[in-house]
């Protein structure tokens, strides 16, 4: 999708604070408020701005520990049904497929603590069609983002 100069300096703007006004988005970005409206709507309507979403700090739920699952999947399965099963895990937060490595997925999960943790990979290991998991878990995150400025 080719995005105009002012389609980049709304998105750039709702990166930084998905809740700001469009008045408040219009002065910021010096677009009027009815182009602002209008290219907002457009672009939701073409699925580029999927959502409106918090950022959590996850630490101060007590949510500690960073978790990296990487599966390796057995071959002939459907990969679907393994993927529509972690998906279902409310405390994975992302999860890839891979190419060019020995395995086929990493997961990204939050948990509360290292038993916690260790509860997860646990039940991701007794998933159908799953063969092997190894894991990680980060010592410190130094920067964690789902958005990037355009």
């Amino acid at each position: 999708m080719k995005l105009s100069n002012k389609d980049k300096l709304i998105l750039n703007e709702l990166i930084k604070n998905g809740r700001v006004s469009l008045d408040k988005l219009s002065k910021k970005t010096g677009v009027p408020v009815s182009t602002v409206h209008r290219r907002v709507k457009r672009l939701e309507l073409k699925g580029l701005i999927r959502g409106y979403e918090p950022i959590i700090d996850y630490s101060m739920i007590d949510y500690n520990v960073t978790l990296f699952l990487i599966i390796d999947l057995e071959e002939g399965i459907d990969t679907n049904v393994t993927l529509s099963k972690l998906k279902s895990y409310n405390k994975i937060t992302e999860l890839h497929l891979l190419q060019g490595s020995d395995f086929d997925l990493i997961a990204k999960a939050k948990c509360k603590n290292l038993v916690d943790a260790d509860k997860l990979i646990k039940e991701v290991m007794k998933l159908e069609g799953v063969e092997e998991v190894n894991s990680m878990v980060s010592a410190i995150s130094e920067k964690e983002s789902l958005v990037m400025p355009i």
